[in-house]
This record gives structure tokens, sequence and C-alpha cells, in this order.
């Protein structure tokens, strides 16, 4: 279950930095808003994303023990 989790943080990450190289192609022309703005709001997309998959996860019954192997 971790190594799952660890995967699909790296996915976001691999996003994140895909929309970073793309920034000069057509991000500004496609959503309207400058770099710190969009850079922002990325952020807060992230951290929306990880603190939703972290309550997925403690919302199961025993919580946290399933990410440890121990059931």
């Amino acid at each position: 279950m971790l190594g799952v989790l660890l995967a699909g943080l790296a996915s976001l990450l691999g996003v994140a930095l895909l929309v970073r190289l793309a920034w000069n192609w057509s991000i500004p022309d496609v959503f309207g808003f400058g770099p710190i703005a969009f850079k922002h709001a990325l952020g807060v997309v992230l951290l929306g994303l990880i603190s939703a998959g972290a309550l997925l996860i403690g919302r199961h019954r025993g919580g946290w023990r399933h990410t440890n192997g121990r059931f």
C-alpha cells in the first residue's frame, strides 16, 4: 500500500515538472494568468490531493496500520 502511495506521489511530481517545463509553450495562453498565480494554484491542488489521500487511508478500519503491512 505504501508503494502505491509513493508511486502516486512520484506521478504527481512528474506531472508538476512537465507542467512547469511546458509553461513557456502554452500555459499562459490557455489559462490567462501569470506564472506566480499558476504556481500557487498548482500547489494548492497538489496539497489538496495529498491531504485527500491521507484522509482516505485514515478512514479505513484500522487506520494507518494498513500502510506498514500489519492488519
